[in-house]
């Protein structure tokens, strides 16, 4: 066997455990920002580091705990720019965004609130049609990676259904989601 393929699988477990790590930092963040004092944050992440499930997943190679990361950190960015109104937090929210759901579907959940808090933005002129343009933009080259995968996948199968619905709950775990 060769070198590298012997550091493939010790790479992949490496960064779900840096993944972890960073959403720690990002918990930490967060909690510090919304309560304006570092304590709550120490709390918050000591608690997430203790918790079984959650290190279970950055300890193995599963997508799981890069999801939190970029997720953690869209909705850091997210926060931060509702406080302080700045549109690079916001493309950088979006971007964290479109990256979280090329990594795991389950951050389409949250797209619903963003866009309901982005048109009452943009009708109360808070914030530029054109700037949720842009964040539209920004998270769409996020979720590039995927969303070439899944085009990929639709015209070489020609299946567009069985494409989406392996896309939202893979192949083995249609039937116990869809029951």
């Amino acid at each position: 066997r060769s070198l590298s393929l012997d550091l493939f699988p010790y790479s992949l477990n490496l960064l779900s455990a840096l993944a972890g790590a960073l959403t720690l930092a990002n918990v930490f963040l967060m909690v510090r920002h919304w309560t304006g004092t570092p304590l709550p944050g120490l709390i918050a992440a000591a608690a997430l580091a203790v918790s079984h499930t959650f290190w279970r997943h950055a300890y193995i190679a599963e997508s799981y705990t890069l999801w939190t990361s970029l997720f953690t950190a869209e909705l850091l960015l997210f926060s931060l720019y509702l406080q302080k109104d700045k549109r690079g937090l916001l493309f950088g929210a979006a971007l964290c965004g479109g990256l979280a759901f090329s990594v795991h579907v389950l951050s389409s959940l949250s797209l619903f609130v963003y866009f309901c808090i982005l048109c009452v933005h943009c009708i109360s002129r808070r914030l530029r049609w054109r700037d949720f343009i842009k964040a539209t933009g920004f998270w769409l080259l996020g979720a590039l990676p995927i969303l070439y995968l899944v085009s990929r996948q639709m015209l070489a199968s020609g299946d567009m259904q069985g494409t989406l619905h392996s896309l939202c709950f893979g192949r083995q775990w249609q039937s116990s989601v869809l029951n």
